[in-house]
């Protein structure tokens, strides 16, 4: 059991890049039914009780390893905005639904640094560092409101009784539609609760039929365009496909634990921060072979997250060169000091 956390992760990030490398629809709506909250669900299974006792601990302990991972790499990629810009790999006509970028003045550099400490940042390259805002929130809003199994047991039902009466006020104009942080992490916090009480109450897989959690995940992804957005459908459906597809990947896990194929996930699962950070950045070198090979107009190289044209089977190079590129890179990265997530100083 020691490697299947690891493996969850592993199975769960390569779930990421492929949910973003513009695959089928089918598949893209299935994982996007349980890939964020199998994060959420896992930290939560991970929590230890004792920092309910030291919360100054803990909360150093996420400032180190969440918050200041956070800042440092939002400011890194801010810093080579105009680098990125000026190389093509973003630009001012293409973009991503209908938002393009352009040069940064250095009063507009300046001002992104500043909203990157308030957990804020817009850099198209770290999209997917909604998750590790969304985690260190969750996680804060966990320890402080939901410190015994009563209430997280009540914590859920009360969660997402505010998420839809939230979603309720913004549609009858009631208040405005913003707000997309305190949502998300209202939605973390929902799902680490529903993990802490896995692993007092766990669910044996083996007492559920294994196809149940497959089954659920394929009507989902048949039926459903799940996310953490803010709708209904996704705060009704997404905790039960959520959850049955954590008791889904965590038993695959735990049967590949001793495999090669285990290995290598808990090998991936173990660099998922980076791998989070780089892997649109690595979507690159694919979307400049579709313009070299199918001669595309050469600006759409700043197309996010990819080129969409032509990509039948080029999701599976973008999926495959995200990951395994953004894993290479991580151990160079993990070189220069003040990247590296795990030896960043709080002093």
């Amino acid at each position: 059991m020691e490697k299947t956390p690891n493996i969850v992760k592993g199975i769960g990030i390569t779930a990421v890049v492929v949910g973003h490398s513009c695959c089928p629809n089918f598949l893209h709506d299935i994982i996007y039914a349980f890939h964020m909250p199998l994060f959420f669900i896992l930290s939560g299974y991970l929590f230890k009780e004792k920092y309910f006792s030291q919360r100054k601990t803990f909360l150093k302990k996420r400032v180190h390893t969440l918050y200041l991972p956070y800042v440092v790499w939002s400011i890194s990629f801010i810093l080579l905005h105009n680098t990125f810009f000026r190389l093509g790999l973003i630009n001012d006509i293409y973009g991503y639904n209908g938002k393009v970028n352009h040069i940064y003045s250095y009063t507009e550099t300046g001002f992104q640094i500043v909203k990157s400490f308030f957990l804020i940042q817009n850099e198209n390259f770290l999209g997917a560092f909604w998750f590790i805002r969304s985690l260190l929130i969750g996680q804060i809003l966990f320890l402080f409101l939901f410190n015994s199994t009563k209430k997280q047991i009540l914590g859920i039902p009360i969660i997402i009784i505010l998420l839809i009466t939230r979603i309720l006020m913004i549609k009858y104009n009631v208040i405005p539609d913003a707000g997309t942080i305190l949502h998300q992490a209202l939605f973390a916090t929902l799902f680490i609760s529903i993990g802490a009480l896995l692993k007092k109450h766990p669910i044996r897989t083996h007492s559920v039929k294994n196809i149940f959690p497959f089954s659920i995940l394929i009507l989902s992804g048949l039926y459903f365009n799940l996310s953490m957005d803010s709708n209904i459908t996704n705060i009704v459906i997404l905790p039960i496909t959520g959850f049955c597809g954590y008791l889904l990947i965590n038993k695959i896990s735990i049967l590949i634990e001793q495999k090669k194929i285990g290995t290598f996930f808990s090998i991936i699962g173990n660099q998922s921060f980076y791998i989070f950070a780089l892997h649109f950045l690595m979507f690159k070198p694919i979307s400049l072979l579709k313009i070299h090979l199918y001669n595309l107009d050469p600006e759409m190289l700043g197309a996010f997250p990819v080129i969409t044209e032509y990509n039948t089977f080029f999701w599976i190079l973008y999926s495959i060169t995200g990951i395994i590129l953004s894993f290479v890179l991580s151990f160079v990265i993990e070189k220069i000091p003040i990247l590296n997530r795990r030896n960043i100083s709080i002093k």
